[in-house]
C-alpha cells in the first residue's frame, strides 16, 4: 500500500477536509455571534477581510498546485502553513488584533518545517491542529468570557 498516488490523494482529502472544516466552522461561529448581537454578518469589513485573506491564501494555493505537479510535494506543508499565516496577518486589519499573532507563529511553524522536510507533515498537523485549537480558546477566554488580560 506505498502507491504514491494512494498517498498524495489522501493528503489532497485531508487538505480539502480541513480547509471545509474550517470554514464551515468559521461561518457557523460567526453567524451565531452576529445573531447573538443583532448584527449583520455581511458587512464592508467582511467583504474586506475576505479579499484581504484570499489574495495571499489563494495565490499560495495556485503556487503549491505548480510546485505539486513539478514533483515539489515536500514543499506542499511548509508553503501552506506560510501562505496562510500571510493571509492572516494580510487580514488583520478587519479582524481581532490577535490574529495577526497567529499568522506570525502559522509562518514560524512553515518556515520551520523547511529545515525539517523529512517532518513537514508533523509541522502541518501541528499548526493546523495544535495551535488552532490553543488559539481558539485563548480567542474564546479573552473575548466571549471577557477575561481581563
Amino acid at each position: 500500500m506505498n502507491d504514491p498516488a494512494v498517498n498524495e490523494w489522501g493528503m489532497i482529502l485531508l487538505a480539502l477536509v480541513t480547509v471545509l472544516l474550517a470554514m464551515s466552522g468559521s461561518v457557523y461561529l460567526s453567524t451565531r455571534k452576529a445573531k447573538k448581537h443583532g448584527e449583520k454578518l455581511w458587512t464592508a469589513t467582511t467583504r474586506n477581510l475576505l479579499r484581504y485573506f484570499l489574495i495571499p491564501l489563494l495565490t499560495g494555493g495556485l503556487l503549491i498546485l505548480l510546485l505539486w505537479e513539478q514533483g515539489y510535494i515536500g514543499l506542499v506543508a511548509p508553503l501552506s502553513l506560510i501562505f496562510y499565516g500571510l493571509a492572516l496577518i494580510h487580514a488583520r486589519h478587519f479582524s481581532l488584533s490577535d490574529i495577526r499573532n497567529l499568522g506570525y507563529i502559522q509562518l514560524s511553524v512553515g518556515l520551520a518545517s523547511v529545515l525539517v522536510m523529512d517532518l513537514s507533515m508533523y509541522f502541518w498537523a501541528f499548526g493546523f491542529g495544535l495551535v488552532h485549537l490553543c488559539y481558539g480558546g485563548y480567542i474564546y477566554l479573552r473575548y466571549e468570557k471577557e477575561i481581563p488580560r
